[in-house]
């Protein structure tokens, strides 16, 4: 009787130290982990800007928009590995390493989520998604989709005396995971790179937009009966005009580039739109391939510099969305920015 007693006390002490001992590994484990699609919890993705970006310092309001990277999307999975349902929340951590600090303060490094350009501070952080949350270690791995592309803009703060940004390292701009999670082991991390590419040069042109009633596009009266989903109803010539005379020497023999951006509603990345029920927008084409709508955000090279003034023409399209547009008055606006390299 003794011996069977002691047994079933051995079997049953060791039953309560799995337990504790599980208890506790777990514990130490990360809240929410998220990772790639192959499973490395360690990866992430760096972006870099891969060639030289040189912006004339007449450019160089607060707010200037310096470079942009196309839209970027991770898919990722991740595990919630808290005890009660529903309590996991993804989100962006910005800044975990606490280095955006070391670059210049002349840049300001956004990220465009959902529309809006959130500026990388450290302990700032975005709600992305919950979890459905379950038993630890029972949960599946659940997929979380982030679409976002960065940005960098000009603060209007002093530039480095030599117009060069001496950035030779990639910086932690987020992580995804729980809130406020610093852990790079554990979290998708998300990484800039390149900014030693961005040169500041002495060039300052006068740019000017050239059209049919000033710098505004006026398309006139359109007939709504016209309106056919795809079809282009009316285009109009304007020219991006920069005069280099007095802009100083750094501009002769750069290469000219203009792109265009805008605080308007947008369709398929090349069209802007008078508001979202408009059922009509607009594109820009180089006027000798004006069916080549040009992207928005995206620069495009105008040839190089050589004399005072440099003219460069293009089309602007109305183009319809529906068969049924919104009647009355309409307008749109949109930003030129010329850069050179």
């Amino acid at each position: 009787m003794y011996i069977t007693l002691s047994k079933k006390n051995a079997y049953f002490s060791a039953i309560i130290l799995a337990i504790i001992l599980y208890v506790f590994s777990h514990s130490a484990m990360a809240e929410v982990e998220c990772f790639d699609t192959q499973g490395n919890s360690t990866s992430h993705l760096t972006t870099k800007i891969e060639k030289p970006i040189e912006i004339s310092t007449a450019d160089l309001k607060p707010g200037t928009i310096i470079w942009q990277s196309p839209e970027i999307t991770l898919q990722l999975l991740c595990r919630d590995y808290q005890s009660n349902v529903n309590q996991g929340n993804i989100f962006l951590n910005f800044d975990p390493t606490n280095m955006i600090s070391n670059i210049p303060p002349s840049l300001m490094i956004y990220v465009k989520y959902r529309g809006a350009d959130r500026p990388i501070m450290p302990k700032n952080a975005l709600f992305v998604s919950r979890l459905v949350g379950c038993a630890p270690l029972l949960c599946p791995p659940e997929p979380v989709i982030v679409s976002f592309s960065i940005v960098i803009k000009a603060t209007g703060q002093a530039l480095p005396a030599d117009g060069n940004i001496h950035s030779n390292g990639e910086y932690a701009l987020f992580n995804v995971g729980a809130k406020n999670s610093n852990s790079i082991s554990s979290s998708y991390n998300a990484y800039l790179g390149g900014l030693s590419n961005i040169h500041f040069v002495s060039c300052k042109p006068q740019i000017n937009v050239v059209a049919n009633n000033g710098n505004t596009l006026d398309f006139g009266p359109v007939q709504s009966h016209n309106a056919q989903a795809g079809k282009t109803e009316k285009q109009i010539q304007f020219s991006v005009v920069a005069n280099l005379t007095n802009a100083g020497q750094d501009c002769q023999g750069k290469a000219m580039n203009v792109s265009f951006s805008t605080t308007n509603p947008t369709n398929g990345g090349d069209m802007i739109l008078p508001s979202n029920d408009s059922g009509f927008g607009f594109s820009v084409s180089p006027a000798n391939d004006q069916n080549r709508f040009i992207p928005l955000n995206t620069s495009v090279p105008l040839g190089y510099v050589n004399g005072s003034v440099v003219k460069n023409d293009f089309v602007a399209s109305l183009r319809w969305l529906n068969n049924s547009p919104k009647i009355g008055v309409s307008s749109a606006s949109a930003n030129v920015d010329v850069t050179f390299k």
